[in-house]
């Protein structure tokens, strides 16, 4: 019934997420700032990742009463707000990610694409069937075998 109106009763939907466990850090981080927040279809998405799109992924719904509350939090927490350093100590400013590739980071990435374009497209490997009786030589082994290829 959740999956038709997650909106109803005393609860909200505020995110929706493919990985169970991406729900369940921002689930727990709601939780200890003292919202109330539970998921949904948590447990089917952890059964069989192919149901994540089926199911619309697993839904983070918190109280309505505390919706703009949470809301601001997830975009404080997306922001970097709750950012700690090496030190564990908080970091005041946003955070930068700087990515300075050198020469040799080409040159891997084309050494890299040109074994796959060489090796991997024009050489279709076939992967070998090896039967079962040619690993073992146990008769009851054997015998089992013999059901099968009659």
């Amino acid at each position: 019934m959740w999956n038709i109106h997650p909106t109803r009763g005393q609860y909200r939907l505020l995110a929706q997420y493919l990985s169970p466990l991406d729900a369940s850090i921002e689930a727990g981080f709601l939780q200890s700032e003292g919202i109330d927040a539970i998921l949904l279809d948590e447990n089917i998405v952890w059964n069989n990742q192919v149901y994540a799109q089926a199911t619309g992924g697993v839904k983070l719904l918190v109280n309505y009463k505390e919706f703009e509350q949470a809301q601001a939090m997830l975009n404080e927490l997306y922001q970097g707000k709750y950012n700690i350093n090496d030190q564990l100590e908080p970091i005041d400013c946003e955070l930068k990610v700087d990515v300075k590739n050198n020469i040799s980071d080409y040159l891997n990435m084309g050494f890299v694409f040109l074994i796959y374009l060489v090796f991997g497209l024009p050489l279709p490997f076939k992967s070998q069937q090896l039967s079962l009786t040619d690993k073992k030589e146990n008769s009851d082994h054997n015998k089992n075998n013999d059901l099968y290829n009659k």
